[in-house]
């Protein structure tokens, strides 16, 4: 199975330590896992990313340029996934586009996709993000459960 972690990446508060786990357990079982932070060797400029946010006004021609080249190869990435696992903590801004395009993909374009919605105490789960969602945990722990159980 292919999955794509969609959630936190880092740069900010939470960041990537929700991952580690999940990674170690999906590719101990031989599945492929896309974490699109591993992806930024090809984004030089994703280090600036930080300071530009605090003056998006000024910075926003970067921005857009450095995000639109990494939302395309996200994207790319998602369409070939089986599973993509949608980790809501904070804002989740990014994390509820990655879900919205894994729904568009899965109703519309009839892709084969499992969405894997887990909510973090820290966001309180509206109604777009349930729509939008094929499983629910609001546990790290039952969501790992239900993961090492799938098949490769």
């Amino acid at each position: 199975m292919k999955l794509y972690l969609a959630g936190p990446v880092g740069y900010g508060t939470p960041g990537i330590e929700w991952k580690e786990e999940i990674k170690n357990v999906l590719r101990k079982k031989g599945h492929v896992v896309y974490d699109p932070i591993e992806n930024d060797e090809h984004y030089p400029r994703v280090v600036e990313l930080n300071e530009w946010k605090k003056s998006p006004r000024k910075h926003w021609i970067d921005i857009h340029n450095l995000m639109q080249d990494i939302f395309v190869d996200d994207n790319n990435f998602i369409t070939e996934c089986d599973y993509i696992i949608c980790y809501f903590a904070g804002r989740a801004l990014g994390t509820s586009s990655e879900q919205g395009i894994s729904y568009y993909l899965k109703t519309f374009l009839k892709k084969k996709i499992t969405i894997i919605s887990i909510f973090d105490k820290s966001f309180n789960p509206d109604e777009w993000t349930l729509c939008c969602s094929d499983k629910v945990f609001f546990s790290m722990k039952d969501c790992l459960k239900f993961l090492e159980e799938l098949r490769t």
